[in-house]
C-alpha cells in the first residue's frame, strides 16, 4: 500500500480576509477520501491556517497583551493567541468534511522539539502507524502555543518533510496557491510551469522566501523537495485550488504542477537515517583528519574510527547527535556518537600519545566512534 503526505498551505485553506475557505476544504477532503478508499492509499495531512483563521476570528490590534515572565516578542505571543483560537476551527472543518465522506481523522499538534528528541519522535511515529492501521487520517499542525523558541519549525513545509520521513512516505505532495515552479516570475504571463525538476537546489537561490499568508514561500517548498528527494521520496508542488488535484497528481506526475523525482535509486533511507537527515539536532562537534574528511566528502561507506578524529567539542553525551567537520570547518556528516565528550577527549589524547611515541597500535585505537549505520552525509 502506498503512503503519501499532503501538506496544505494557508493560502489554500483561507480566504483573503483570513477566514476559512470551507469550499476548498470540502473539495480537498472529497479528493483525499476518494484516493484513500479507491486506491487504498494511506494519507497523512499537514495543515496550515490556524493563525490566519484566528486573526479573522479575534482582533488583537487594540488589545493590551499580557506577557508576564515571557522573554520573547509580543508579536510571537500574538501569533500563539491567534493559533489557539484558529486551530480548533481548522481541525473541526477537516473532521466534518472527512466524516461526510465516511473517513475518520485524528489531530496531532507537534513542536520542532518533538522531532529532535528521539523518544518523542518514536512515540509520535508509533501513534501514526496505529492510526493508519485503523484507517484514520492523521492531521498534523504545528503546536504554535508551545513553539516560541528557536527550535520551532521554520514553516509547515519543513514540518511536512519531517513527517514524510518519519512515516516513510512514498510521496510528498505540497499544495500551494500557485500551479508549480515557474521558469520566470509567476505574475509574468510568459512564464511557464516547469514540469520536472531533477535538482531543487538549482532553483532555490533564484526564488524569494516571502509568501502571502503563511511562514514559507516557494523557496521553503523547494528546500523541502530537495530534502525529501534526498531521502527517497518523490515530491510534487501543485495548486491546491485545482479540483481533484491530488488524484490528478497521483495518476500522472508530469502533467500537473512540478514533479521532483527521488534521488535514491534503491528505495528509501533507513528510518534512523531519515531521522538523522530530517529531524535530529546536533549537540556537539567532531573534527576529523584530512584523510577521513576526503572519504566522507566522497560519501563512501565508512564508520568514524578513533584514529580519524582530531578533536571534539566539550558538551555532548553518549548516544547524542554530533556534526562532523574537516579542519577548515566544513560540515561533512552527522551521526550518533558512542561516547560522551569527556571520554572521547581522553581517548583522543591517549591515541595521539601512542602515535607520537611510535608505540604499537592498541585495539582500542581503532574502535568505532560513530558507526556507518548511524551516520548521514551532507
Amino acid at each position: 500500500m502506498k503512503r503519501i503526505v499532503i501538506k496544505i498551505g494557508s493560502g489554500i485553506l483561507t480566504q483573503t480576509n483570513g477566514s476559512l475557505d470551507k469550499l476548498t476544504i470540502s473539495n480537498l477532503a472529497k479528493d483525499i477520501c476518494l484516493i484513500k478508499k479507491e486506491n487504498e492509499i494511506e494519507v497523512v495531512i499537514v495543515t496550515s491556517g490556524a493563525v490566519s483563521v484566528g486573526s479573522a476570528t479575534v482582533n488583537l490590534d487594540n488589545t493590551k497583551i499580557e506577557k508576564e515572565a515571557i522573554d520573547y516578542s509580543e508579536y510571537i505571543l500574538k501569533e500563539q493567541i491567534l493559533a489557539s483560537v484558529g486551530q480548533p476551527i481548522v481541525i473541526s472543518a477537516w473532521l466534518d468534511e472527512c466524516k461526510k465522506n465516511g473517513v475518520k481523522c485524528a489531530q496531532l499538534l507537534t513542536t520542532r522539539t518533538d522531532f529532535a528528541l528521539r523518544n518523542n519522535y518514536l512515540s509520535i511515529r508509533s501513534v501514526v502507524a496505529n492510526l493508519l492501521k485503523l484507517g484514520v487520517i492523521p492531521i498534523f499542525n504545528e503546536n504554535d502555543v508551545l513553539s516560541p523558541n528557536r527550535l520551532d519549525f521554520t514553516d509547515n513545509d519543513q514540518q511536512a518533510c519531517m513527517i514524510a520521513a518519519m512515516v516513510s512516505a512514498d510521496k510528498l505532495i505540497i499544495l500551494s496557491d500557485v500551479d508549480g515552479v515557474y521558469d520566470g516570475p509567476p505574475n509574468n504571463q510568459e512564464s511557464k510551469i516547469i514540469k520536472t525538476i531533477q535538482k531543487a537546489t538549482d532553483f532555490i537561490e533564484h526564488v524569494e522566501m516571502d509568501s502571502g499568508s503563511g511562514k514559507g514561500g516557494m523557496k521553503s517548498k523547494l528546500m523541502a523537495a530537495d530534502l525529501a528527494t534526498s531521502m527517497g521520496m518523490d515530491t510534487h508542488i501543485a495548486n491546491g485550488k485545482t479540483p481533484f488535484i491530488i488524484s490528478q497528481v497521483l495518476n500522472d506526475n508530469n502533467n500537473h504542477g512540478t514533479y521532483f523525482p527521488s534521488h535514491v535509486k534503491k528505495g528509501k533511507l533507513k528510518p534512523i537515517k531519515s531521522w538523522l537527515t530530517a529531524s535530529a539536532t546536533s549537540q556537539g562537534k567532531i573534527t576529523v583528519s584530512t584523510y577521513l574528511a576526503d572519504i566522507l566528502k566522497n560519501k563512501k561507506v565508512v564508520s568514524v574510527l578513533l584514529a580519524g578524529i582530531e578533536a571534539c567539542s566539550d558538551t555532548f553525551n553518549e548516544g547524542e547527535i554530533v556534526d562532523i567537520y574537516d579542519d577548515h570547518n566544513n560540515k561533512l556528516a552527522r551521526g550518533i556518537v558512542r561516547f560522551n565528550a569527556k571520554k572521547l577527549k581522553e581517548k583522543i589524547i591517549d591515541y595521539k600519545k601512542t602515535a607520537k611515541n611510535n608505540n604499537p597500535i592498541k585495539k582500542s585505537d581503532t574502535e568505532t566512534i560513530i558507526h556507518y549505520d548511524y551516520l548521514i552525509y551532507y
